[in-house]
């Protein structure tokens, strides 16, 4: 049996079993829906991966679905793009309280040692008697000499600026 599908079909899919999982046809996703969504055609799951979140489906135009992500940037992803839909699993990570250095060990991550405790040599805010300041008319950086806290580091030129439609940064009209 084949099934007609225009652009204008909507197309409600039940009982899909195997590996496809919840991926559903393009064409029966609606304006609002939650996707967690690729950015390559034939991979799935690219962009917003952590726990509890999702992006929302804002419109189509052309060859292109406008997707919000979490951040408020909304940005343009090819509509072949595979798009599972509902939300990330497990959204009561971000309540949980580690309680304890040692918590966070047994998870693999080492402690943080500031820069301005450090020497010299490791660290641009390193050196000094004491507890001195940072010391230094750029502003805080990064341990490779970036600016860091508040001060642009994206490249005006990448390539996938032409991607995005509204930033996250950008105001409401």
């Amino acid at each position: 049996m084949s099934i007609l599908v225009t652009p204008q079909t909507k197309v409600l899919i039940q009982g899909i079993t195997g590996s496809f999982g919840a991926r559903h046809a393009q064409l029966s996703l609606d304006y609002g829906t939650q996707v967690v969504a690729g950015v390559t055609p034939g991979k799935g799951g690219q962009m917003v991966r952590s726990a509890g979140m999702s992006s929302q489906l804002v419109g189509i135009e052309g060859d292109y679905a406008l997707i919000k992500l979490p951040s408020g940037e909304i940005r343009k992803v090819l509509k072949e793009c595979a798009a599972s839909i509902g939300i990330m699993g497990n959204p009561d990570r971000r309540l949980i309280r580690w309680g304890k250095a040692g918590r966070m060990r047994l998870r693999g991550i080492k402690p943080r040692v500031k820069g301005k405790n450090m020497n010299p040599v490791d660290h641009p805010h390193g050196g000094g008697e004491g507890h001195s300041p940072i010391g230094q008319k750029r502003g805080p950086q990064t341990v490779y000499g970036k600016p860091a806290r508040g001060v642009r580091t994206r490249k005006p030129t990448k390539w996938s600026n032409k991607f995005i439609v509204k930033s996250r940064r950008s105001k409401l009209i």
